[in-house]
């Protein structure tokens, strides 16, 4: 491990630390892309939050959330190098760790705590989980910070407050037992219905792999799939489908109030 006296990873486009937010009472672990600079010229970076599932869950340090399990989420393959170029490259990612829950008041919080701190671009802001933490997604979306969301493999509903400005793109594994895909099925229905002149992007693999290490968790690691740029091989299995570019090249083409 190339960590330095402050515990910062140097990795191969950037670098990853450990942080606590006074704010939010959130630890949480970010990622900042060596190259101080973006496509547009200036020096703010997009932000993209990371909520984890509950396997996660943990009051402690936010090193925690890389676990085997959680193999495929931006911050695991962030900290081994192997996440899709465009997005070691061109975020700023930071994914809290929570031992209750999502909060969207907490998440709000967090993510107003960090514009203070960081030079970040506020325009683009983005907001992304799996599992408990695609709830989080879905549940956090009303605070008004996101241009874009990415819920995977999510539970719960649309908030009722009005996301007609907010790009959405939900991803879910056909075969999940975890969390039925029929949770987004009913989610993004219910939003196109709401918005029929709104491209609500929704991604159903009709098989996706267990998490790695949970082989009981039959099709709900469709995060591997949707964060990463090839089809993934898991327990001898091609599970056909990747998104990982397509998705992080959308997350930059969305900004709040375009």
């Amino acid at each position: 491990e190339k960590m330095n006296a402050e515990g910062v990873k140097q990795l191969k486009f950037g670098t990853q630390k450990e942080e606590y937010d006074e704010g939010s009472g959130y630890k949480y672990l970010i990622y900042k892309p060596d190259e101080n600079k973006t496509e547009n010229g200036n020096n703010k970076y997009p932000l993209l939050v990371f909520l984890h599932g509950a396997g996660e869950s943990g009051s402690g340090p936010a090193m925690e959330i890389i676990t085997e399990g959680a193999s495929g989420c931006p911050p695991v393959e962030l900290h081994y190098d192997r996440a899709v170029d465009i997005l070691a490259r061109s975020f700023v990612v930071v994914s809290p760790r929570t031992n209750h829950g999502w909060s969207d008041d907490l998440v709000g919080k967090l993510v107003q705590n960090l514009l203070q701190q960081h030079e970040l671009d506020p325009m683009r802001i983005y907001l992304t989980g799996v599992s408990m933490g695609g709830a989080g997604v879905w549940a956090s979306v009303k605070t008004g910070q996101f241009a874009a969301i990415a819920p995977v493999c999510a539970y719960g509903n649309p908030p009722t407050e009005d996301i007609a400005d907010v790009g959405v793109w939900a991803f879910h594994g056909g075969n999940d037992i975890v969390v039925p895909a029929t949770e987004s099925d009913a989610a993004i229905s219910s939003l196109r219905k709401r918005y029929p002149n709104k491209d609500v992007r929704y991604t159903r693999y009709e098989n996706s792999p267990h998490p790695i290490g949970w082989p009981t968790y039959l099709g709900h690691a469709s995060w591997i799939q949707a964060y990463g740029d090839k089809d993934p091989v898991v327990g001898g299995t091609v599970y056909k489908g990747h998104n990982g570019v397509e998705l992080f090249t959308w997350f930059l083409s969305q900004k709040k109030g375009l």
